[in-house]
Formats: structure tokens, C-alpha cells, sequence
């Protein structure tokens, strides 16, 4: 597991989001490598589903962020299920959602979500990331960390991983605060005021817990 100031050892790849769920005023990602639960809704004509939502955050400019669970299978193949986060963004008329991988087979190396949750402890003090960005001058206006997905079964042996988002904090201008920042997405950046990081590991965590309890 990295921490959240060690060199990320991923090709960090962007991605491009289906027609519905990417409007003309989203823009486009390129080169996006989803990855089997991805794969496997877009591909699937009638897959069975079971969600769970674990969290949403309420932005400026009416973003919105939803933190949701999905089991996913096909109904002939009911033992072969396929797990994951979703994290649904909403900006205006822009809708995406991003899909991390639960894969309980490889639980030591692809772990994405207790990846991301490590990182996120490191930065959910808001206080000690301006101390820090104080001390590093007035150019330091943003820390985030990756959120990671492996690439599909055929790359994996590479250990070849993607940056599907990036969530932290941001201050968008002079005499603003710090605001809970996620982007990456066709949506561009995303600002939460009123939301802290603890709110975003809650939901994760609970989502996790719950992704590989079932």
C-alpha cells in the first residue's frame, strides 16, 4: 500500500464516460479502461443488481456526490457476482459515475478501497492541510489523493492500475476556505463547503465493509 505522499506507481489514465452519462457540456475523457463490474453493467441486458447507498455530499454550483454499493450477476449465473463502489457525480445537467472494484479473490493487491481510506486518513484534517500548505507558501492550494482501479483481468498481471477521481481539498480563490474537492470526471471539479473528509471515509468504509460481508 502507498501512503499519501509516496509516487504513485500507476499509469494514470483518463477515462471516457458513455454518451448518457456524459453530455456535450461534460467534455470527454479519453483512453478510460473500465474495469469487469463496469464492463460487465454496460455489456449485461438484464444483470441483477443490489445497491445500497452509504452516503451523499450536497456542493456548490449543485454538485452532488453519491457513495453507493453494487453486487451485480448475471440471473443464469447467480454464484459468479461481481462487486463494487460506485460514486455517482452530478454538476448541473453532467452525470457520471465511477466504479472501484471489490475483488475478494485478490483481496492483498487489489484493495483499492482500503487504499484510498489509508490515504484519506492522511489528509481529513483540515486544520493540519493549511498548516501544511502554509508552510509550503501561497502556491499550495490543493492536496488530494488517487482513487484507484485496476485495469481489466487481461492487464492485471502488469499491476497496471488507473486514476478514476481524485478527492481532497481545494481553495479556489484568495480569501476563500478550503472546500472538500472531487474531480476527474467528464464533470470537471466538484466543491463541497459544508462536507469534510471524515463524511467521504465514512461512507467509503461502511460501503466496504459491507461489499465484503455479502
Amino acid at each position: 500500500m502507498k501512503t499519501a505522499w509516496s509516487i504513485v506507481l500507476a499509469f494514470a489514465l483518463q477515462g471516457a464516460a458513455t454518451p448518457a452519462e456524459s453530455p456535450p457540456q461534460c467534455g470527454a475523457r479519453e483512453r478510460h479502461h473500465p474495469g469487469p463490474l463496469e464492463t460487465f453493467l454496460k455489456e449485461a441486458k438484464s444483470p441483477d443488481l443490489e445497491t445500497k447507498v452509504f452516503g451523499s455530499l450536497e456542493g456548490a454550483d449543485k454538485a452532488r456526490v453519491v457513495f453507493k454499493s453494487i453486487i451485480a450477476w448475471d440471473p443464469a449465473k447467480p454464484d459468479a457476482k461481481l462487486k463494487g463502489l460506485a460514486i455517482e457525480v452530478v454538476k448541473g445537467p453532467c452525470r457520471h459515475t465511477t466504479y472501484v472494484d471489490v475483488d475478494l479473490t485478490a483481496p492483498q493487491e487489489e484493495d483499492w478501497l482500503k487504499e484510498l481510506l489509508d490515504e484519506l486518513e492522511y489528509i481529513k484534517d483540515k486544520r493540519e492541510v493549511l498548516e501544511r500548505w502554509s508552510g509550503k507558501g501561497s502556491d499550495s492550494r490543493g492536496t488530494t489523493v488517487s482513487v484507484l482501479n485496476g485495469l481489466p483481468p487481461t492487464a492485471r498481471a502488469l499491476g497496471v492500475a488507473e486514476t478514476v477521481l481524485n478527492v481532497g481539498w481545494y481553495v479556489g480563490g484568495e480569501g476563500k476556505d478550503a472546500a472538500v474537492s472531487i474531480n476527474g470526471s467528464p464533470c470537471g471539479e466538484l466543491r463541497f463547503p459544508n462536507a469534510t473528509i471524515t463524511e467521504v471515509i465514512d461512507a467509503i468504509s461502511a460501503a466496504r465493509e459491507y461489499l465484503w460481508s455479502h
